[in-house]
């Protein structure tokens, strides 16, 4: 990655010298700053019932990508459930991961508890103490096959797997630090 490629979100998160931006996510219309999101993602990661892999709904809202970096800062795996998987699937793809928690809107077919994923900064540009970083060979997320020829298949990848394709990506697609749109979020 060339130096002028952007940081990824962990990093960002962690480093608190970097400047805040008011608007460092927005999704329809509701926006975090660098500095809460790294407030609500730590408070997120905090209201985790164990080191168990959390089942993500991965609607695209600013909830799940509060989860998701809480999750990420945490060193828990993220295990993001499709929002238009079926009962069977959404209880297979839960069970087959070894879910301990759901974050999202109750689903049918998960029986886990549910854990509130906030999304209201609360104490201003206060730091927040960051979880340790976890090494880059721990399991970062655990992303489902369609399951074409049976059931969908877990596939593990690492935080060192999920930094290199974005920053693959940050290279490819010539982002800068002025570059601030990817899809409907903003990072």
């Amino acid at each position: 990655m060339t130096s002028s490629s952007p940081t990824t979100l962990l990093r960002a998160l962690r480093d608190l010298d970097l400047p805040d931006h008011p608007e460092a996510v927005v999704v329809d219309g509701r926006a975090l700053s660098r500095a809460g999101l790294r407030e609500v993602a730590v408070a997120f990661a905090s209201r985790l019932p164990d080191a168990g892999p959390v089942a993500v709904c991965a609607e695209p809202t600013l909830e799940t990508v509060v989860a998701v970096s809480g999750c990420l800062l945490a060193g828990v795996p993220v295990v993001p459930v499709p929002p238009d998987a079926g009962p069977a699937e959404t209880a297979h793809v839960v069970t087959d991961s070894g879910a301990t928690c759901w974050a999202g809107p109750p689903r049918e077919g998960v029986d886990l508890p549910l854990v509130e994923v906030p999304t209201s900064p609360t104490v201003g540009d206060r730091r927040v103490d960051l979880p340790d970083p976890v090494a880059e060979t721990e399991t970062a997320i655990v992303l489902y096959t369609s399951g074409t020829t049976g059931a969908p298949k877990g596939v593990v990848l690492s935080h060192r797997a999920l930094r290199t394709g974005i920053e693959g990506l940050a290279d490819a697609w010539g982002w800068t630090g002025d570059d601030v749109e990817i899809g409907r979020a903003h990072v």
